[in-house]
Parts: C-alpha cells; sequence; structure tokens
C-alpha cells in the first residue's frame, strides 16, 4: 500500500496527479461548511473517473451513494479512513465499479446541461426575491 501525500500543486498540474492515483480523497473535517459542500477535488476526481473516499455528510449524500459512486465514512475518524483506504486497496473490483460509477455520475449531474438548468433556477429564484 502506497499512500503520497502531496502539498499543494497549481490547478493545471492537478489533472497529472489524479491520473496516477488509484483512490482519490475528499473532505473529512467536522465543521458545518465541511458538512455543506461537495469540495472541487471530489468533481475533479469524479470527473477523471477515479474511485473516491469522503466523508459522509449531507452536502456529500445529495450526490454520493456508499459503494455506489463513492466509499463514505466518517467525518474526523481516522480510523474509518483508514479501513476504507484498505477495503479499496484489496477490493479492485469495488474500486473499479465506484470509479466507473462516479464518472457517469459526474457527467449525469455536471453536465452543460444540467449547471445550465441549475444557473437558471439560481437566477429565476434571484429575481423574484
Amino acid at each position: 500500500l502506497n499512500i503520497s501525500i502531496i502539498e499543494w500543486v497549481e490547478y493545471e498540474k492537478l489533472p497529472y496527479y489524479i491520473s496516477k492515483a488509484d483512490i482519490c480523497l475528499g473532505i473529512f473535517a467536522d465543521s458545518r461548511k465541511a458538512s455543506q459542500v461537495i469540495p472541487n477535488k471530489v468533481f475533479q476526481s469524479m470527473a477523471m473517473g477515479k474511485a473516491v473516499i469522503t466523508a459522509k455528510t449531507k452536502g456529500i449524500t445529495e450526490m454520493l451513494r456508499h459503494g455506489e459512486n463513492a466509499f463514505l465514512c466518517n467525518a474526523a475518524d481516522p480510523r474509518d479512513l483508514s479501513l476504507a483506504i484498505l477495503n479499496l486497496k484489496r477490493d479492485s473490483a469495488l474500486r473499479n465499479k465506484i470509479a466507473a460509477a462516479a464518472r457517469q455520475s459526474f457527467l449525469h449531474n455536471s453536465g452543460d446541461k444540467e449547471i445550465e438548468e441549475g444557473l437558471r433556477k439560481t437566477l429565476h429564484i434571484i429575481q423574484r426575491a
């Protein structure tokens, strides 16, 4: 099992690092903000068809399902995170299934049509306010 923790890299270099990974990590903090968001790094990893492990939060579960298109663990729980990493390392079939489903989920939820529709809804709400 090889784990690489890298320092911050320029946005343009992220695809290189993501492409080299078998598993990408999301967000794990136990904070109000962390509970409400899906971080860009999760979307970026999904877009590249990578298996993602991230904390099970309200924001995350709006789009991701444990064992389907992501592997979810408890927030701020190093033991649960380490077990999640080991589970996906040992089960390549599950890891590959999650990676493929993550890519499909990204395309389904983040395509131009979906983004345009979300923007229209947001602008409509703002205009009414």
